[in-house]
């Protein structure tokens, strides 16, 4: 067994390079809290939402970094950033702990049962008449009482990103233009009025 060692900030860490050391079950929980650090945009962030105190998450990224013999984020007074290997271990543990997310969602399926969570993403600036969110959310709980929507809002770049990502596994927003990589279905028709003067005249657009 051959010893590698890591610089860390002021100091210098040993880890042991052991091999055929690959991630297991017991790295689940790590794995869980490196994505939620990641999403949240670093240790301060991702505190509330993990109810954990920077020592234990800190402690957690480090498990992960020690079997994978890679740094995967700087974070000191800079701020925090993902490194390459960091970025390709987020988006690999994510496509790992969602596919373990659907194994129940899958086997309910089976039975005729819908089950689990739904990453539903909504563009900014949506809500409408038309598009009564506390209503359609009510509507969905009495037909799939065993899923759970979570809902998030982000701007149209960020939610086709999270869509080519499988961060979101709906999204809602207007389709501006055929893009090949989605599956469009209609949700929705919303009219909008505003007014525009053209040549000394008023006239009324529907958007």
């Amino acid at each position: 067994m051959k010893p590698f060692y890591t610089k860390g900030p002021g100091t210098m860490q040993r880890a042991a390079c052991m091999k055929n050391q690959f991630l297991d079950e017991r790295n689940l929980k790590s794995l869980r809290i490196f994505c939620a650090v990641a999403e949240a945009g670093g240790f301060s962030a991702a505190e509330k939402t993990l109810a954990m105190s920077k020592a234990s998450i800190s402690r957690h990224i480090n498990d992960v970094e020690a079997v994978l013999g890679v740094k995967l984020c700087e974070r000191g007074p800079s701020g925090f950033k993902l490194t390459l290997a960091g970025i390709t271990t987020l988006q690999q543990a994510r496509n790992a702990l969602n596919s373990l997310a659907r194994i129940r969602a899958e086997v309910d399926n089976v039975r005729g049962v819908l089950s689990g969570n739904i990453q539903v993403g909504i563009v900014e600036h949506i809500y409408s008449e038309e598009f009564d969110l506390p209503n359609i959310l009510r509507e969905f709980a009495e037909q799939a009482p065993n899923m759970t929507p979570n809902i998030h809002v982000m701007p149209f770049s960020q939610l086709n990103l999270a869509l080519r990502e499988r961060r979101l596994d709906v999204a809602i927003r207007g389709m501006y233009g055929a893009d090949n990589y989605f599956n469009f279905h209609p949700f929705l028709r919303s009219t909008k009025g505003c007014m525009s003067s053209r040549a000394g005249r008023r006239r009324r657009i529907c958007l």
